[in-house]
């Protein structure tokens, strides 16, 4: 860092740390006299060249080139940010954070200030320019971007990358930052002179190179495993005596087991001599039982005779069965076929029987056709008489209403309804000259604004509205769909901007104010719970980024300053007034909540209003504050503001800044006064203004009357015209109507005299003679079918009791043989038993 006297370190805005003083190594003797361009000034490949940083830590800019060939120090006092650069170059190079016992958060590292415009930070970056680190002759360029959310973005050589490449980057280059023998920050020196030998050792070995610590643990792994084969070996050599004795004992186990075997080759021997006198006893049994068995086969014999005579018996019957059965199915046909000759019969009669019933109801038809037709003839004769009749009573009555000229009073009265209707126009355009709402319009604007002139509220709209011009309409919105057209409704779920709630009633105490509150803060909104939050934001994303209102969920509903913190009074002797949040006036039932929100936002309870004599006794200010355990107190006076904090590292001494008041655009907003005089001049406009819409509104008014006479006269036209009209109508269509009944009539009555009525029946009548005559010829057929039936039936019969009775025998005799059969199987079963 030796060209940092080229761009000086920034610390924090305000802040006035003492410098960091440059430290080049010391020349070696042996090139003390060597001239400049002699001298070795290169860089070994991943060296750091260069580091710049932005909103990290205690540096809100800062950027330093290392000087090649020399050893760079950097030496200053406790709280001027020399471990920042520690921490800077190993979370550049994707080292962890905790390895420089600095947080555990990449958040915690963005700078904990505020800048010019009184915005405090939320993002930084660290750049890190290593030699040759892309190839010979490429610096490599490691960029981190972070936030206060812990969010991270990684660049290599300006293109996107990950936190997983630039390791594997760094570890192609054996840069190890999680390494204590290559990266020692102070924190860690206790646990690096702790660490064991063999720790030590691998450490050593990986800072010297992957391939030593390679080879490390293959030496490692082969004595593990010449460890796992001796112990091998001696388990194998413990088994094999332990084999040996089991042997020894089975050598008993054989001799018992060979004389067990020539005992079983004896008993063989034995169990031979038992089966000759085993045949012996049952020979003599063999002989009894042979000679029972002939017996009882002389029996058999004897009974399969009468089985074969009873079967001669059986035949004769089973074919005089089976005629009996031939008989019946011939005569159940016969039968059938009769009944389905008799069903024929019947279903032919009642098919001429329906045709007869057809032939009816032509002759019928043909009654009924020539019925229509006459009454047809007779209905249009009487309608065109009665329609004649009322034709003339009307025609009557109109030559009397109208004087006999019809289209004379036709024309007349549609003279009379133009004229009424230019005459209620014109008046009407003239109506058009007296509208009102201009009128009105600037009565209900000048009364607006002396509205807006003496409401407080209304003119801290007005100022969040220079703020930021999206705040009214923003709060409209909020108004209209969150609270549904009511206040009360709105404010139980959403608080905004901030402004409206917020007074000061000391003058003095308005000007100061102004220094502690950004404009982000008076125009945002806080939502009072989680679903408003999402919804207003959602309206927020749709109406694009132009909008830039911030919406806030502050949890907490209650508020309590720092139990560190003096009161004001004993400040006092200091020129201290108030505390802030004292000296905020804020509505009771609001006041907890929106306190909680700023003491989060901004720390409004870290803020001392004090008047210009505070100035003089800063320093005993500081001090007391000090004593009482107050840090991070920012004093305000129309002169300067004050900061008073404490360093973030090392052994975190205590800081102060100073600095001129700011000039805000917002700086009237708590100081909204009513303009008397412009009041009075807006007072003088709205007098002249009614006078004004008064005189127009009677002047319309009359205007309104001559239009009201004007259309009762058009309505009066157009009445008579009606009637006229509907009149002449009425008369149209009784003559039309009349001409259609006489243009029907001529045909209806050649309709009636074309119709030959006897010619139709004639047909017909011959149809129905066919038809009762075909159902005679039906009927008398299915009498011959019924005789033919009854005959069969009988045969029938007889034909039943005939089977029934050569069944019966046939029964008899198969039970006589079923007997004899089962007498044959017992002497079998004897026999083959003997």
């Amino acid at each position: 860092a030796n060209s940092c006297s080229e761009r000086p370190l920034r610390p924090a805005a305000g802040a006035q740390p003492p410098p960091l003083l440059i430290m080049p190594r010391v020349r070696d003797a042996d090139t003390e006299d060597e001239p400049p361009s002699q001298r070795r000034r290169t860089h070994t490949k991943g060296t750091i060249v260069r580091i710049k940083l932005r909103n990290f830590m205690s540096y809100t800019s800062a950027e330093l080139t290392a000087d090649p060939g020399k050893l760079n120090c950097i030496i200053g006092p406790n709280g001027t940010g020399k471990s920042s650069i520690v921490c800077a170059m190993c979370v550049g190079l994707g080292g962890p954070i905790k390895a420089t016992e600095r947080g555990d958060a990449i958040g915690g590292c963005v700078h904990d200030g505020v800048d010019e415009n009184g915005v405090k930070p939320t993002e930084g970056s660290v750049e890190t320019e290593l030699f040759e680190g892309s190839g010979a002759g490429r610096n490599l360029v490691v960029r981190l971007d972070f936030n206060t959310d812990n969010k991270e973005k990684w660049f290599m050589d300006g293109e996107p990358s990950s936190k997983k490449k630039v390791k594997e980057k760094m570890a192609s280059m054996n840069i190890q930052v999680d390494n204590p023998l290559q990266f020692l920050p102070q924190d860690k020196v206790g646990a690096f002179s702790n660490m064991s030998p063999v720790a030590l050792l691998k450490e050593t070995e990986r800072a010297i190179g992957p391939d030593v610590c390679a080879q490390h643990e293959e030496l490692v792994v082969a004595d593990k495993e010449l460890k796992s084969m001796k112990q091998s070996a001696a388990g194998e050599e413990k088994s094999l005596v332990e084999l040996e004795k089991q042997n020894e004992v089975l050598y008993a186990d054989v001799e018992r087991w060979n004389k067990y075997q020539a005992n079983l080759k004896e008993l063989e021997r034995c169990e031979g001599k038992k089966l000759w006198l085993a045949y012996d006893a049952e020979r003599g049994e063999y002989d009894r039982l042979n000679d029972e068995w002939k017996s009882k086969k002389a029996d058999m014999k004897e009974a399969e005779a009468e089985k074969k005579a009873l079967t001669d018996k059986v035949l004769p019957l089973k074919e005089r069965v089976a005629s009996a059965k031939r008989s019946l199915a011939s005569s159940t046909e016969s039968v059938k076929k009769n009944e389905a000759e008799m069903a024929a019969a019947v279903e032919r009669s009642e098919k001429e029987d329906d045709a007869a019933e057809e032939a009816k109801a032509g002759l019928h038809k043909v009654d009924k056709a020539l019925k229509k037709l006459t009454d047809t003839v007779g209905e249009l004769e009487r309608r065109i008489e009665g329609d004649e009749e009322e034709l003339r009573v009307e025609e009557q009555k109109v030559s009397v209403a109208y004087g006999g000229d019809v289209a004379a009073a036709k024309k007349a009265a549609a003279d009379e309804v133009r004229s009424a209707r230019q005459e209620l126009e014109a008046r009407e355009d003239d109506l058009a000259n007296y509208e009102l709402g201009e009128h009105e319009g600037r009565v209900r604007s000048i009364e607006d604004q002396i509205a807006g002139l003496g409401d407080p509220m209304r003119l801290k709209q007005v100022e969040a509205a220079k703020m930021n011009s999206a705040v009214p309409h923003v709060g409209k919105w909020v108004y209209e769909q969150v609270g549904g057209g009511s206040k009360e409704a709105a404010e139980a779920k959403v608080l905004g901007p901030m402004l409206l709630y917020l007074d000061l009633p000391d003058k003095g105490h308005q000007k100061l104010a102004v220094q502690a509150f950004p404009a982000r803060t008076l125009t945002s909104f806080l939502a009072r719970d989680e679903g408003t939050r999402d919804q207003l934001q959602d309206e927020l994303k749709r109406r694009g980024p132009q909008t830039r209102i911030t919406v806030f969920r502050n949890r907490a509903k209650t508020f309590s300053p720092s139990p560190n913190r003096p009161s004001s009074a004993d400040m006092k002797r200091f020129g201290v007034t108030a505390w802030l949040d004292e000296a905020l006036r804020i509505r009771d039932d609001l006041r907890g909540e929106v306190l909680a929100f700023l003491k989060q936002q901004m720390g409004v309870d870290t803020y001392l209003l004090a008047t210009p004599a505070a100035v003089g006794k800063i320093d005993a200010l500081q001090q007391f504050l000090q004593q009482s355990g107050m840090t991070g107190v920012t004093v305000l006076t129309p002169e300067r503001v004050y900061r008073f904090g404490r360093s973030k590292y090392g052994a975190r001494a205590a800081t102060s800044s100073s600095s001129l008041p700011q000039r805000h655009r917002h700086a009237a907003c708590f100081s909204v006064v009513v303009d008397t005089s412009r009041k009075k001049e807006l007072e003088g406009q709205l007098k002249e203004a009614r006078k004004g819409l008064e005189l127009k509104r009677k002047e319309r008014q009359a205007v309104e009357r001559d239009v009201g006479q004007l259309q009762q006269k058009l309505d009066a036209a157009k009445g008579r015209q009606v009637e006229l009209n509907n009149n002449t109508v009425r008369l149209n269509r009784l003559a039309a109507r009349i001409d259609q009944a006489k243009k029907r009539l001529d045909p209806a009555r050649e309709s009636v005299a074309g119709f030959n009525a006897d010619a139709q029946k004639e047909g017909y009548r011959r149809r129905l003679c066919d038809a009762h005559q075909r159902s005679l010829d039906s009927l008398q057929k299915a009498a011959a079918a019924v005789k033919r039936h009854e005959a069969a039936l009988t045969k029938l019969a007889l034909v039943r009791v005939g089977l029934a009775a050569a069944e019966a025998q046939l029964a008899e005799a198969e039970g006589n043989t079923d007997e004899l059969d089962e007498r044959i199987a017992r002497l079998r079963r004897g026999a083959g038993g003997a």
